[in-house]
């Protein structure tokens, strides 16, 4: 008898469901299994039988030998097999959906990491610096690097943390000039920041200009770092506008921002608040009523008078 006339038969569905996957889907017995079996008779081939005509079922369940001895089923199985392929009974089942048996897959998926926005926990630029110059020297620590164990942070370690701050929130507020300068490429005409000199120095992008120490660092003034530091500035001695943006040499235009940083301050309002006046009185109806002189006159209190009786001057 040919192969391609061969044909298997199961009961449980599940076997069915395994010979429906690839064997390096499933678990190590199952796996093997399924491969002796499709090694013999590939899965197209097998087909489900009912247990009623299952010859199989009458040995497992439990038979006697009188009964076994004249069962038809069990001499010649179902009488359906002595028919064409296409006259068996279609038993209507597909394999189920399940996992028993399975191999466990791992899946990899990818999402981008939200940026750590330290900045926006803060409301003091200089709280800010101090959390960032220990956030810094812990990860430093927890890379086995050296570091000092100092309790007390030093000045470098704060500088080392402003930078990083500004480094951020200039990466923040202008991806596509660091971009273009990484590339040695112009800004495109129109941006902001495209009539100035700019270049990348310790990290930062900055104006260039003729004194180095002086340079402005760029950031927007939306930004919340921008905020930041103007309150900071503001908080150290309450200048005034004029003051303020002289003292600070990291953004332009900065007017309009240090003036609202201005009116929100208590101590400024305070300090230059506008006196109240009080509006003046009318005048009594007898000065303002035309008559004769000296219809109406009033007397005026006064004293005590000094008086000249001799030496010295004494009170009269």
């Amino acid at each position: 008898m040919p192969n391609n006339q061969w044909f298997g038969w199961t009961d449980p569905v599940i076997v069915l469901a395994w010979l429906g996957h690839s064997p390096a889907s499933l678990q190590v017995f199952q796996a093997n299994q399924v491969g002796r079996i499709m090694d013999i008779l590939p899965r197209h081939r097998w087909r489900h039988v009912r247990t009623r005509d299952n010859p199989a079922d009458l040995a497992s369940r439990g038979t006697t030998v009188s009964d076994l001895s004249t069962s038809k089923l069990w001499w010649e199985g179902p009488g359906w097999l002595f028919l064409s392929p296409d006259q068996w009974p279609y038993t209507g089942l597909t394999p189920p959906t399940t996992t028993e048996g399975l191999r466990p897959t791992v899946v990899m998926t990818m999402s981008e990491v939200p940026t750590f926005r330290l900045w926006e926990w803060y409301s003091s630029f200089k709280k800010l610096k101090r959390i960032t110059a220990w956030v810094i020297q812990a990860a430093t620590k927890f890379r086995n690097k050296p570091v000092s164990n100092s309790k007390e942070l030093t000045a470098e370690k704060l500088e080392a943390a402003e930078r990083l701050i500004l480094y951020r929130g200039q990466h923040e507020c202008w991806p596509e000039v660091w971009e273009h300068l990484n590339k040695q490429q112009q800004l495109p005409r129109g941006h902001l920041l495209s009539k100035y000199h700019l270049r990348i120095h310790d990290g930062l992008i900055r104006l260039r200009g003729r004194v180095r120490e002086n340079e402005v660092i760029p950031l927007r003034l939306s930004s919340t770092i921008t905020r930041l530091i103007v309150s900071s500035a503001h908080n150290k001695g309450h200048p005034d506008t004029s003051t303020l943006i002289g003292l600070l040499g990291r953004a332009s235009r900065l007017k309009s921002h240090v003036k609202g940083v201005g009116r929100s301050c208590v101590t400024c309002q305070r300090v230059y608040a506008r006196p109240i006046t009080q509006p003046t009185g009318d005048l009594p109806i007898d000065r303002t009523t035309p008559a004769l002189s000296f219809t109406k006159i009033g007397v005026d209190l006064t004293g005590p008078l000094l008086v000249t009786r001799g030496n010295p001057q004494k009170p009269m």
